[in-house]
């Protein structure tokens, strides 16, 4: 069984004609600290995934994040993005912008392909990590690859996020951050630095 809910930038449920109702608070501080998606796999999988979309051809680009949770599926972000499209562009007759900035962990997520960056070295200090229970932040080359490292390591972290930049209050409470632009492999960034050095050793 899955939900769908659909929020907007400020944190309010949206629907077209507005029977939508509720709120929820982190969706604005996700938006303001440029978080695209986040994913949850301890005892409640739930996605939520930032979007653009337009009523119609010629009006304004409006930001929305999808908030999908799930009880068990294989493909929880392909599934994210059928019933997405279903709701927004079937069901309301709107528009997803996915030509816009921001847009393109929208676009691999919609393409499905992943790849997992990193040596077998740098995927093995991230899973220790990731396992000893302290917040993780590294940088990867592009979005596939931000997706790719949410996807192989889910399960072991509680919370993932990737955003746009690291020093973010609201990615405090992530366990792994990922950020895309244009590091090699897996690379460790601001407190993780220190760590990533002595995990390497000890390894």
């Amino acid at each position: 069984m899955s939900t769908l809910r659909i929020y907007d930038s400020q944190g309010n449920a949206y629907s077209p004609d507005g029977t939508a109702t509720g709120s929820d608070e982190q969706i604005e501080q996700l938006f303001y600290g440029g978080v695209r998606l986040t994913i949850r796999s301890d005892h409640k999988q739930q996605i939520r995934l930032f979007f653009r979309a337009r009523e119609t051809r010629n009006a304004r680009t409006e930001q929305f994040y999808a908030v999908y949770s799930v009880d068990s599926s294989s493909s929880p972000l392909q599934d994210l993005i059928r019933d997405l499209t279903t709701r927004v562009e079937s069901e309301w007759g709107y528009t997803i912008d996915e030509s816009s900035n921001g847009m393109a962990v929208y676009r691999e997520v919609k393409r499905g392909n992943l790849a997992v960056p990193g040596d077998s070295t740098e995927q093995s200090i991230l899973s220790e990590l990731i396992t000893s229970r302290n917040p993780v932040t590294v940088g990867v080359s592009d979005e596939r690859n931000a997706i790719g490292l949410l996807n192989e390591y889910f399960g072991e972290y509680d919370q993932a996020a990737i955003a746009d930049s690291t020093g973010e209050d609201v990615l405090s409470a992530f366990d792994l951050v990922v950020t895309p632009g244009g590091h090699r492999g897996i690379t460790p960034l601001g407190e993780t630095e220190a760590r990533w050095e002595s995990t390497s050793r000890s390894l």
